[in-house]
């Protein structure tokens, strides 16, 4: 491997902060104000919601790509690849690869699976009855909205809001937040925060959500267990993106059904 990308450069506690500032303050702007201003473009309020995100997600990958050229003054594919832990897994311990590695995604998926239809939903009613400003407005429930007698017929045949979320999806949970928090950040926080850079790399990531404060805690304990531990221990941040793009892939395939219907 190249010197220059054989390793990564550790981050200042300031540093990673500011970093966490630089998105979750650009998130919360699109979610919050930025979403009802573009409500009369699109008439509907969720789908300005999802636009508005999307600006904000696609502006995590842009950061990510900044950091990455200020760290090792140019950007390939090579650096983009190791610099963001884009690798196969690794034997925990070694610097030895396994390709049976990747089967234990597959495990990790249905325990996400099942923590964010089962689990989640009930971290967030105790979370928003323990702090009522963060219970979560009907209209920004993606599920809700798709679910809804509104949303169908908002949905049915209307290519533009599948390609809107397809590029929301990708930029949520591939090159936008995983690129930063995964890939960028987790492997740069070991200086700062020792063996416990992976439990604070998932309170970052939980926190970042200003723009969907109900969920807060329940992505705190998923992100960190299975998205931040299980990309720590095998040294691939696809540990990370494959389980948490699984729910994006799932809520694609179901409005592509709405639109074809």
């Amino acid at each position: 491997m190249n010197n220059e990308i054989s390793s990564v450069k550790q981050y200042s506690l300031i540093k990673i902060l500011l970093i966490w500032v630089s998105a979750a303050l650009p998130i919360g702007i699109c979610g919050w104000i930025l979403s009802p201003l573009l409500q009369k473009y699109f008439n509907n309020l969720g789908i300005g919601r999802i636009t508005a995100v999307t600006i904000g997600l696609v502006w995590l990958f842009v950061l990510t790509l900044i950091l990455l050229k200020k760290e090792y003054g140019k950007l390939n594919f090579s650096i983009i690849k190791n610099g963001l832990m884009l690798k196969n897994p690794k034997i925990p311990g070694t610097d030895k690869t396994n390709k049976l590695l990747w089967l234990l995604i597959i495990p990790i998926i249905f325990v996400t699976a099942f923590f964010q239809i089962y689990i989640t939903k009930i971290i967030i009613e105790w979370w928003t009855d323990l702090i009522p400003i963060f219970k979560e407005p009907y209209i920004y429930s993606l599920s809700g909205f798709i679910g809804s007698e509104e949303g169908i017929n908002e949905i049915s045949g209307s290519w533009f809001i599948f390609i809107i979320w397809v590029i929301c999806a990708v930029f949520n949970t591939f090159l936008g937040e995983e690129f930063l928090f995964r890939g960028l950040l987790l492997p740069r926080m070991k200086k700062v925060f020792k063996n416990f850079d992976w439990l604070v790399n998932g309170i970052l990531f939980g926190l970042y959500h200003t723009h969907q404060p109900w969920g807060i805690l329940a992505t705190i304990i998923l992100s960190s267990v299975m998205w931040a531990l299980t990309a720590k221990i095998f040294k691939s941040a696809w540990f990370g993106i494959i389980p948490h793009s699984a729910q994006s892939i799932y809520f694609s395939v179901v409005i592509l059904v709405l639109v074809i219907n």
